[in-house]
């Protein structure tokens, strides 16, 4: 799920419906968190070489707020930010950066995309960027490889869990070699799609919470030359999506309407022509974005790839009104041994990680280093 999305690590512009700026500030939270967490972990990362431009905001006519509203979001993004960096010293580090303004209106043409013949009129460019997903999941999984103390086992599928007469844990695990049972005095449970099944098969209730299982794909194209004019840029404020130029000359496209191809309350089930969807998403992407960002005209596409989202709610982000548009409940919850962890975006995911580490390891009286 980390490799496949735009990779941006949010400073909370596009949660402008989060009612009362709750998610704003879990989002600054983890941003400003994110690099020097993974650089502890990593060592050193070439943030300069993965990190894209700044996005461009660009309301769409069919946003579901005006350009007064989305302001004020905006603004809020800045005033917690200045909150952040007085509680840090006077100085935060975001990505190798260290912004101080984080947004203005914009009157350039760069990145401003063509809805029916005629440029958007409200455009915002902010200092928030992403970090090519590709590289950074290659780094994680690289150090982890690297890790004495990490016994990797991988294509293995958890079919389910118990809890044992003694109160420690019995997964069962099904991989190219058959079945085995891996025995656990505790379980950090971060299976992501996975997550609520396992949870039940140990008894552990359901939160009642109604939660929405997205199915959306990555596309990476390349446009036949360099494009200048292109720059990042998210639409906003509704079912729209993301441009993302990549210094290697590819780009992340990605449009809603095409992109995502499942909402459900329950897990999707696979794929029955997985190379057909794929293509048919990255055509249809393309297609309807080309109009709007011009440069992409003759674009080979590179790749397309599903991602999925798990997140609280009922509804799509069409609807103004759903969950979607704040992400309420993040972190772990403990339940006797068996730790479900829910880090709700790539942005918060490594905040998540440390501050479930450090629970974990006072519970068991261990220590993280």
């Amino acid at each position: 799920a980390s490799r496949h999305n735009e990779g941006k690590i949010h400073l909370g512009f596009v949660y402008a419906l989060d009612p009362d700026g709750t998610t704003r500030r879990r989002m600054l939270d983890g941003a400003l968190s994110f690099g020097p967490i993974l650089d502890r972990l990593c060592g050193p990362l070439p943030w300069s070489q993965w990190r894209s431009e700044g996005f461009r905001y660009a309301v769409m006519p069919e946003s579901l707020v005006g350009p007064a509203a989305l302001e004020a979001a905006y603004d809020d993004v800045q005033q917690q930010f200045e909150g952040v960096t007085a509680r840090l010293g006077g100085s935060s580090e975001y990505l190798g950066t260290r912004p101080t303004s984080l947004w203005r209106r914009s009157s350039s043409g760069r990145g401003r995309p063509v809805v029916d013949g005629s440029p958007v009129d409200s455009l915002y460019e902010t200092c928030e960027m992403a970090i090519d997903p590709r590289a950074l999941a290659d780094a994680v999984s690289h150090r982890l490889r690297d890790e004495s103390m990490i016994d990797l086992q991988c294509g293995a599928f958890v079919t389910k869990a118990r809890r044992t007469a003694a109160g420690t844990f019995a997964l069962s695990v099904r991989d190219a070699g058959g079945d085995s049972v891996v025995g656990a005095d505790a379980v950090v449970n971060c299976s992501w799609g996975d997550r609520l099944r396992l949870d039940d098969s140990v008894g552990i209730p359901a939160d009642g919470r109604a939660w929405a299982f997205r199915t959306k794909y990555s596309v990476i194209v390349r446009p036949p030359q360099p494009q200048p004019a292109l720059a990042p840029v998210t639409m906003v404020q509704g079912p729209f999506g993301d441009v993302v130029p990549w210094r290697d000359g590819t780009v992340y496209i990605s449009w809603y309407p095409s992109a995502r191809t499942y909402f459900g309350s329950q897990p999707p089930a696979p794929c029955h022509d997985p190379h057909r969807e794929a293509q048919q998403v990255a055509t249809q992407s393309l297609e309807a974005l080309t109009p709007m960002f011009p440069a992409l005209e003759r674009s080979e596409i590179v790749s397309s790839r599903p991602g999925l989202i798990v997140a609280e709610g009922t509804s799509d982000v069409d609807d103004p009104a759903s969950s979607l548009h704040s992400r309420e409940e993040i972190g772990a919850v403990h339940h006797d041994g068996w730790w479900t962890v829910n880090p709700a975006k790539l942005t918060t995911a490594p905040l998540v990680g440390q501050r479930t580490a450090g629970r974990v390891a006072q519970a068991v009286g261990a220590s993280v280093a």
